[in-house]
C-alpha cells in the first residue's frame, strides 16, 4: 500500500519507513506528515546500528535517501474507476456479504487495467458529448442578476448538474458580435468566442429570448495556469509543536488563473456504456457504465437489457455455418415476409437503407453491409432454433425466444453478455465469465477465490534450460468449432475494412467488429475486438426515445471504440488474428465469393473449412498452411489485386457502405406462384 512493492522488494530505507508506521501511523502519516515520518526513520536505522543490524554507513545511505513512498487511489486513472469498483462492490457483498468486507480483513485483487479505464471514461465521454453538441444547446442552468452586489456569492451557491466534472460555472456579463464575457466564481473573467456564441443559437424556449443572454448561469471549460512564485505571498514562518517540532502544514493549493478563451458545455442528457475484457480469460479490464457516476450511478454495462441490434448478426451467420453454408455462400437480398407467430402476424424486415436491395450476394457481403434482409432470411432457412440455440450457447441469452425478429437483434440483452459472445470467436469457440476479480484471500492469507485456477509448472523456472515455453490451457468450455469461431473473425474483419465499421481503420492495427442500430435510432451499438481485446460500446437514452434520424452505430458508436482501441493498442504490436488448423484462405472475387476471374475488380482472401472452398483444384495443399498462395499469416480481406477503392473509385459504385458494389436490378418474377394477399413482397 506505501511503496507498490512486495516485502522482499523493500530497500532498507524503505523497511524503516513501514517500522516507523507501526507505532503511531496517524502522527508519522507519509501524505500529511512527511517531516515526522523521515525523523522517525533515521531514528529507526540509528537503533539498528546500535542492535547491530546494519553498519553505520549502511544507515548512513539510507538516511540520505527520499521518502520514496506512493499515493495510491490518486489522480485521474483511479477516479476514472467508480462504475468499476461500486460493481466490484456489489459482487463481493453478495458473495461474502458486508460485515466481512467491511471488517473481515480480505485482500482483493481486482482486474481492472487503470489505464485503459481512464481511456474508456475520456472515449465514452467524448462520444457522448459530441453526439450531444451535434444536437444543440439546451440553455442555461438558471439566471442571476450580473449587477447584484452579491452576484459571486449567488454563482458559486449554484447547484450544478450531476456530472460536470471539471467543468465551471460561469455568469454571461456581456455579449456581442465577437463573442461574450464570463465571470467564474473566483472574480476572474475568461472571454467566451465567437464560434461558442453561434452555437449556442440554436437554443429556442417555448418562452423567453433563445441564444446565449446575459445573466446566464451556463457550464464552461477552461484552462487555467500557476501563478508564478513571485507573484504569490512569501510563505509564513514554520508553525511548532509543543515538543519543539516543527508541523507539518499541508501544501497550499496553488493560486490558477483562467487563460485563453472558455468552450460552452452542456452534461449530455443521452448516456451510454462501455466494457473492454480480455477474450482469453473473461478479465474485466475496463468497465465505464454511464457518462459519469455522479450524474448516474446506473451501470448500462451490468444492469441494462437493450436491443443489440444488428451487432447480433455474426451469431446468425455463426448458425448457418455450423449447418453448411460458408463465406462464399449467395443469398438473395430482396423483400419478403415471414409469419411471426409472438404477434400472429406477417412479419416484413427492410434493410437500413429502405428499398434499396443488391440481388444475390455473399454472407460476407451481406454481414459487410449489415443487410437485414439477407440476415432474416438466413436465419428463416436454418430456422430460428438454431440460432437462438447457439445465442444461449455462447452466453449472450439465457433464453432467447425463437422469432423472426431476433434474428436482426430485437431480444434484449447485457452489454456485458455480448461483449462474452464475442469473445467467443476471437479465442476461438471458448465461453468465458467475465469477472472483476483476480483473487480474494482472507486476512490469514488463505484463498478464498482464484477466477484463474490453471497451473502453469514450468512458469516458476529459475532458469532458461532451452526448453519449449510454457503453454497455458485455454480457459472456457468449447461451444463453437474453431474453425467457424474464425470464419466469422475473418468476416468481421470485412465489416472493418470495408463496410459500416470501416472508421475503425484510423487505428491502424488488426481490428475486428460490427455495427448496431435499433429500430427508430433508439440505440446505437459497435462490438468489436483486436486478437487480445474485446471491447462492446452503446449509446442510448434512459427513457428509450430515438437518437434521431442517422444517429446509427457507425456514426454514433463506431467513433468511441476507435478513440478506445486507438488508447489501449498505442503500444501494443500490430498482431494478426490467430487462424486455428484446418482453415484454408482461398483468394476469391470479393464481390460473388468465387476464384479471380478477369472482371475481378477486388480480390480477399476467404476462409474455408477444407472441402467448402471453390475450385479446389485451384490450389495445392501444404502440411500446416492451408491458403493457396502459402502464406497463414493472417488474412485481413485486404485488396492484393492493386484495385485501391478510394482511388480507383469510379471503376465500380462506391456504396454509402462502403463496399463497391452494384446495387441489384429489378428481380425477376417469382417461379412459382404467390399467394396474391402478400401483394409485391416475397
Amino acid at each position: 500500500n506505501y511503496f507498490d512493492k512486495s516485502l522482499p522488494e523493500l530497500d532498507l530505507s524503505e523497511a524503516a519507513i513501514l517500522a516507523s508506521l507501526a507505532k503511531a501511523p496517524s502522527s508519522v502519516n507519509p501524505y500529511s506528515r512527511p517531516k515526522r515520518l523521515l525523523a522517525r526513520r533515521n531514528y529507526v536505522l540509528g537503533r539498528m546500528v546500535d542492535d547491530g543490524y546494519i553498519t553505520r554507513e549502511e544507515a548512513e545511505e539510507a538516511m540520505a535517501l527520499p521518502l520514496s513512498t506512493t499515493r495510491r487511489l490518486k489522480g485521474p486513472e483511479y477516479a476514472a474507476a467508480t462504475y468499476f469498483v461500486q460493481e466490484l462492490r456489489r459482487d463481493l457483498i453478495k458473495n461474502y456479504g458486508e460485515d466481512t468486507l467491511q471488517q473481515g480483513g480480505l485482500s482483493i485483487r481486482s482486474t481492472i487495467d487503470t489505464k485503459l479505464q481512464l481511456a474508456a471514461q475520456d472515449a465514452l465521454q467524448n462520444g457522448l458529448i459530441a453526439y450531444d453538441r451535434r444536437h444543440g444547446w439546451r440553455g442555461p442552468i438558471t439566471r442571476l442578476d450580473p449587477e447584484a452586489d452579491d452576484v459571486l456569492e449567488q454563482l458559486n451557491d449554484v447547484t450544478l448538474p450531476g456530472g460536470y466534472g471539471t467543468w465551471e460555472a460561469a455568469l454571461v456579463t456581456s455579449t456581442g458580435s465577437r463573442g461574450a464575457q464570463l465571470l467564474l466564481t473566483d472574480g476572474a473573467t475568461i472571454p467566451l468566442p465567437a464560434e461558442e456564441v453561434e452555437w449556442a443559437a440554436t437554443y429556442k424556449p417555448a418562452e423567453g429570448k433563445g441564444g446565449l443572454n446575459v445573466g446566464d448561469v451556463v457550464l464552461a471549460e477552461l484552462k487555467r495556469k500557476v501563478l508564478n512564485a513571485d507573484e504569490t505571498s512569501a510563505p509564513a514562518d514554520p508553525q511548532l509543536d509543543p515538543d519543539g517540532d516543527e508541523i507539518d502544514e499541508p501544501e497550499p493549493e496553488p493560486m490558477l488563473v483562467p487563460v485563453g478563451n472558455a468552450i460552452l458545455r452542456q452534461v449530455p442528457e443521452v448516456d451510454g456504456s462501455l466494457v473492454a475484457l480480455d477474450p482469453h480469460t473473461g478479465r474485466i479490464l475496463a468497465m465505464q457504465g454511464g457518462y459519469s457516476f455522479f450524474k448516474s450511478s446506473y451501470n448500462r454495462v451490468t444492469q441494462s437489457k437493450r436491443q443489440p441490434g444488428s451487432s447480433f448478426k455474426p451469431f446468425v451467420y455463426a448458425a448457418a455455418l455450423e449447418r453448411g453454408y460458408t463465406p462464399a455462400t449467395r443469398m438473395l437480398d430482396a423483400p419478403f415476409v415471414a409469419f411471426d407467430v409472438s404477434t400472429d402476424d406477417y412479419w416484413r424486415p427492410s434493410n437500413y437503407t429502405e428499398g434499396r436491395t443488391y440481388g444475390m450476394v455473399t454472407l460476407r457481403v451481406a454481414l459487410e453491409k449489415s443487410l437485414n434482409l439477407v440476415t432474416a432470411r438466413v436465419a428463416q432457412d436454418i430456422g430460428m432454433e438454431a440460432v437462438s440455440e447457439l445465442a444461449e450457447r455462447m452466453g449472450v441469452y439465457e433464453d432467447l425466444p425463437p422469432y423472426p425478429a431476433m434474428s436482426l437483434g430485437a431480444g434484449d440483452a447485457y452489454l456485458i453478455d455480448v461483449a462474452r459472445g464475442y469473445a467467443g470467436f476471437v479465442n476461438g469457440g471458448r465461453k468465458i465469465n467475465p469477472t472483476l476479480l483476480d483473487r480474494v484471500q482472507d486476512r490469514h492469507g488463505r484463498t478464498l477465490f482464484r477466477h484463474d485456477e490453471r497451473l502453469c509448472e514450468g512458469c516458476s523456472a529459475d532458469e532458461w534450460d532451452g526448453a519449449e515455453p510454457p503453454q497455458l490451457a485455454e480457459v472456457g468450455e468449447q461451444v463453437l468449432d474453431p474453425i467457424i469461431a474464425y470464419q466469422v473473425t475473418h468476416m468481421l474483419e470485412g465489416v472493418v475494412e470495408r463496410g459500416t465499421g470501416r472508421r475503425a481503420r484510423r487505428v491502424g492495427k488488426p481490428l475486428a467488429g460490427k455495427t448496431g442500430t435499433t429500430d427508430d435510432y433508439r440505440d446505437a451499438v459497435f462490438m468489436g475486438f483486436s486478437p487480445d481485446l474485446v471491447v462492446g460500446v452503446r449509446v442510448g437514452f434512459d427513457d428509450n426515445r430515438s437518437l434521431g434520424e442517422g444517429e446509427a452505430g457507425g456514426s454514433v458508436a463506431s467513433p468511441i471504440f476507435t478513440d478506445f482501441m486507438e488508447r489501449a493498442l498505442a503500444d501494443e504490436p500490430a498482431t494478426p488474428f490467430r487462424i486455428p488448423p484446418g482453415v484454408r484462405l482461398v483468394k476469391v472475387d470479393a464481390r460473388n465469393g468465387e476464384l479471380p476471374g478477369p472482371d475481378t475488380a477486388v480480390i480477399i482472401d476467404e476462409a474455408f473449412r477444407p472441402g467448402t472452398e471453390p475450385g479446389m483444384s485451384a490450389f495445392t495443399d501444404t502440411s500446416d498452411c492451408l491458403s493457396i498462395s502459402g502464406n497463414c499469416g493472417g488474412g485481413t480481406g485486404r485488396s492484393t489485386s492493386g484495385f485501391d477503392p478510394e482511388r480507383d473509385a469510379g471503376i465500380v459504385e462506391e456504396t454509402d457502405e462502403g463496399f463497391p458494389f452494384q446495387p441489384a436490378q429489378p428481380r425477376p418474377a417469382p417461379e412459382a406462384p404467390v399467394d396474391d394477399s402478400l401483394g409485391d413482397v416475397y
